[in-house]
């Protein structure tokens, strides 16, 4: 198989001047991704779902071209960190496969997410109403995953809520 390269530039601001670097190189190798895919197969089996998370621009890699290609090979789960994300990856793939945002997601952009099937998560009880409000204007299910506070103190639903 053939590896696909991608060169990324990168600039560097120092005193006011510009300076690029163009000695750096992101390879992403389709054998690689194979080998990784079925070392998860083999030690988890093959009815588990495989999410593969590109925030942060697939950690650098163009979430556009990664996607791609590990859709290719049978990855049809994809978690990004926010809409704008999500977009990308619905946009690339045609909605072929399930998104899920794992962190910010704008009021704005709940009706979008709905619309296309785009899982996200809720933390709080007022985003869990405003979900349930979007999904009812638009007549369809909001996919939610309900975040729980387990004891570190950072963010989901109490007990009590």
């Amino acid at each position: 198989m053939k590896s696909v390269v991608l060169e990324f530039q990168f600039f560097i601001k120092f005193a006011k001047k510009s300076i690029m670097h163009n000695n750096s190189v992101i390879k992403l190798s389709k054998k690689a991704l194979v080998e990784n895919l079925n070392f998860l197969s083999e030690t988890f089996g093959k009815n588990v779902t495989i999410s593969s998370v590109v925030k942060g621009n697939a950690y650098g890699h163009g979430i556009a071209e990664f996607v791609s290609i590990a859709n290719e090979f049978g990855i049809n789960h994809f978690s990004a960190f926010d809409a704008e994300e999500a977009k990308i990856i619905h946009n690339t793939l045609g909605g072929k496969a399930t998104v899920m945002i794992m962190g910010f997601i704008s009021d704005s952009d709940l009706p979008w997410a709905i619309a296309n099937g785009i899982q996200f998560y809720v933390f709080e009880k007022s985003r869990l109403q405003k979900a349930a409000k979007a999904a009812k204007k638009i007549g369809t299910k909001a996919k939610v995953h309900i975040e729980v506070e387990t004891g570190m103190n950072r963010t989901g639903f109490d007990k009590k809520d």
